[in-house]
């Protein structure tokens, strides 16, 4: 009910995608009709040796750069910002050589690439979405073919701060445990974070004109950010503030999980965040429906990979999304591993259907990537959530008060 990260690709064909293209609608649980994919629009990587090896060259340039960010960044040789503009122009060639070979012409067609990610985007006015990954997922150029999915956020359950001080205060009509906590305070006599370092929010936008957040936010253009999903046909625009009702379809869940992560401290208003002094980049990738979709999610990430390579200091990405729909071979996959080589951590969240991960996986939250962390929720209690996700070996961050190793507080390195 989430992000269905599923692909189709010559070596497996997954049956479970075939039944969902067969569907036009999913519903929620509140009965509204919700799209699967969008119609006539795919996501495709193409299997293409030189766009590999120069891909491959381009992220070993930028990790040698990132040995003096301060400078090397600020200073990208103009060899790479050509090696960018060359791929795209290959990117393109190749788009059009395949398209044309498959359909006879491309005309009908328009592509949107995602140069830092290797990853294309398309719709057509012609080809449904069926049409299209039946006719490429065996073509010895495609290494993946997919439809663009739709998108749904995971919505909290609880808006009470016990988990930065836990005195055993009532939430929720029930009496906490003291010291159930994160232990933020304590962190806090260490660091409140710093205004160098800069978190990527991708949900449905920031309020970045309210109180607790304005000093926050990361300075990115006159709006702190960018929209994705500017309307229900995915437009883009440079304003990543919420939809509105604000409070109808989740809108506000955006501006809730960038107060989580950094409102300001010491202003007697509102809330303080788990890291107060860090900088809020707002990534709006849901739509005023609210829903998004795919291509949204991958657009916000090649985003993100170009503004880091660009010299901002991104060292995280808080995805709250996912699905139990998706495999270790998918585009979201590839890219969040790319993001991994530059560096910047992936916190996903397990997910709030209370199952197993390690016999169900949950994704992007059971991705293999290296740079992913799995956060589960815990109780006022020090329990596990009754809502929340779990898994021994795919969820990477929750406690349990009585030491249960699936719960431990561990980050594998």
């Amino acid at each position: 009910d989430q992000l269905n990260g599923d692909t189709i690709s010559k070596e497996n064909i997954d049956n479970k995608i075939q039944n969902n293209i067969s569907s036009k609608v999913k519903v929620d649980t509140n009965q509204t009709a919700i799209p699967l994919y969008a119609p006539n629009e795919v996501i495709v990587m193409f299997e293409d040796n030189n766009l590999i090896k120069k891909e491959q060259n381009m992220d070993d340039a930028f990790e040698q750069m990132d040995k003096d960010m301060a400078s090397a960044f600020k200073q990208m040789d103009d060899e790479l910002k050509t090696a960018m503009t060359n791929m795209e122009a290959e990117m393109n060639a190749t788009f059009s050589s395949v398209f044309n070979n498959v359909f006879g012409s491309d005309s009908n067609f328009t592509n949107q690439n995602f140069v830092n990610l290797g990853i294309c985007f398309v719709k057509s006015t012609t080809k449904t979405t069926q049409e299209m990954i039946e006719a490429l997922k065996n073509n010895p150029k495609v290494k993946f073919v997919a439809p663009n999915y739709t998108v749904t956020i995971s919505d909290e359950y609880s808006d009470k701060l016990w988990a930065i001080k836990n005195v055993g205060q009532v939430v929720n009509d029930e009496s906490g445990t003291t010291d159930a906590d994160m232990d933020v305070e304590e962190a806090w006599n260490i660091t409140k974070g710093n205004s160098d370092v800069v978190v990527a929010v991708l949900d449905t936008g920031v309020d970045y004109l309210h109180e607790d957040i304005k000093d926050n936010m990361v300075s990115d253009g006159a709006h702190h950010g960018y929209d994705f999903a500017g309307d229900d046909d995915g437009n883009n625009d440079d304003d990543p503030m919420p939809d509105t009702p604000y409070r109808e379809k989740g809108h506000y869940h955006g501006t809730h999980v960038a107060g989580t992560i950094a409102a300001t401290s010491g202003n007697g208003r509102g809330i303080e965040g788990i890291a107060p002094n860090v900088k809020i980049l707002a990534l709006k990738v849901f739509r005023p429906k609210g829903y998004g979709y795919t291509s949204d999610i991958l657009e916000a990430y090649d985003y993100v990979a170009k503004k880091k390579k660009e010299g901002m200091n991104i060292v995280a990405v808080n995805a709250s999304y996912g699905t139990t729909s998706g495999n270790q071979n998918d585009s979201q996959n590839k890219a969040i591993k790319k993001l991994g080589n530059l560096g910047i951590v992936f916190c996903a969240a397990a997910g709030n259907d209370g199952s197993n991960n390690d016999a169900k996986p949950h994704y992007p939250s059971s991705y293999d990537a290296s740079n992913i962390i799995a956060v589960a929720a815990s109780n006022q209690d020090d329990e596990l959530a009754n809502f929340s996700n779990y898994g021994k070996n795919s969820v990477k961050l929750v406690r349990d008060k009585y030491g249960n190793s699936w719960f431990e507080l561990i980050v594998d390195p």
